[in-house]
């Protein structure tokens, strides 16, 4: 809120989805993919930014498969796709 620009993250891998910010403005999710590369559309997961903690981290323990992460405007529960086969 200060206007201040800080990048929230690093290593080798790109954000493959918008950014979607929770109802209080205390975190923000996305996903994340390997590579640019669309033939590995696959190798993708949420990640979780905590604006209070200053912390990045994957939403569950699956490293694949999970997409388009939006929270609810009202409940501020996280809406995502993930296949199961």
């Amino acid at each position: 809120k200060s206007g201040e620009k800080k990048r929230i993250t690093k290593g080798e891998w790109t954000v493959a989805s918008a950014i979607s910010w929770s109802e209080d403005d205390q975190q923000l999710v996305f996903a994340k993919k390997a590579d640019a590369y669309p033939s590995r559309w696959n190798n993708s997961e949420i990640m979780v930014y905590d604006i209070v903690n200053n912390t990045l981290s994957p939403f569950s323990d699956n490293a694949k498969f999970e997409f388009d992460p939006t929270f609810s405007p009202k409940d501020n529960h996280l809406l995502f796709w993930y296949t199961n086969d």
